[in-house]
């Protein structure tokens, strides 16, 4: 009915989105049974109609703008009650520094059977042909950023950003809320319809995108600076000066791990790093 109102329809859609997010979150956490699955499920239905805002591109601003905002904070709200009210279901922040090692950790995570959001993918995935986020960065940035397939060249996005704080602000407002949305339906479809208990959130701007909210705690893959510039190097072929600015462009590994819940420390073997892990999910009782 909403879509087939199409801009009224947005609109209450909008409306309806962040109550019903709250009040499912809210059930979900308190009462964890059929009645509190069934009101996750009607979480999932509101941040499908988000996505599906986004997707169709009806009132593109007003959602950015304005009811989006409020429903990626109604989860964050029902997430913060499952915290305080003890619930069996929450989300693990996982982060770090660029060539930490963050990705092998998410892979290990999904061998092992857990639910594992992954931020870039989804970043990846709002900005492909044909969707709204892909229109906006065409828009702002021109078509000398797309692939001769239509495919963004993001190799050239991240040379045009990168020393452009302006630019950067304009590329996080075009994409940053889309992600949002994908990662609430990613939670709840993690949580309610697959049943998982604890979801891993990896996210590289977890903390500078303000993500850490929808999390009960956080896990930082941390190394030393030196072997940053090591696998940047040997990896990726990146020239020092570069490797280090890579580096130095983001949060300081050290401020990621004050705030973090757990360190996982990757100067070893990638076998010690696994044994990291191991030792957080038996902290974690998985």
């Amino acid at each position: 009915f909403f879509f087939r109102q199409e801009k009224m329809g947005a609109v209450a859609a909008v409306v309806a989105s962040p109550l019903l997010l709250l009040v499912s979150g809210l059930s979900g956490a308190v009462l964890e049974n059929r009645v509190g699955r069934l009101a996750g499920w009607l979480g999932t239905v509101a941040v499908h109609t988000a996505v599906l805002q986004e997707r169709l591109a009806l009132l593109p601003t007003l959602p950015e703008t304005g009811g989006l905002l409020l429903a990626m904070l109604a989860m964050a709200g029902a997430h913060a009650a499952a915290l305080y009210l003890g619930s069996r279901f929450h989300v693990i922040g996982l982060t770090g520094g660029v060539a930490c090692g963050k990705s092998s950790v998410s892979r290990y995570l999904k061998e092992r059977g857990l639910a594992v959001i992954d931020a870039d993918v989804i970043a990846h995935d709002v900005a492909r042909p044909g969707r709204p986020t892909h229109r906006k960065l065409v828009e702002i940035f021109g078509r000398e950023i797309l692939l001769a397939n239509g495919e963004l060249d993001r190799k050239k996005l991240r040379a045009i950003v990168f020393d452009d704080a302006a630019l950067r602000r304009k590329l996080n407002q075009a994409t940053h809320m889309a992600i949002f949305q994908e990662i609430m339906m990613g939670i709840f479809r993690a949580q309610y319809k697959e049943g998982h208990r604890v979801v891993f959130l990896d996210a590289p701007l977890l903390f500078e995108t303000k993500m850490h909210i929808l999390c009960k705690q956080v896990a930082v893959v941390s190394c030393e600076e030196e072997e940053q510039l090591a696998r940047l190097c040997g990896r990726d072929g990146c020239p020092r000066d570069q490797a280090l600015r890579m580096i130095h462009a983001q949060m300081p590994l050290r401020d990621k791990c004050r705030r973090a819940d757990f360190v996982l420390d990757n100067n070893g073997t990638l076998d010690e790093l696994h044994s990291e892990v191991d030792a957080l999910l038996g902290r974690l009782g998985l």
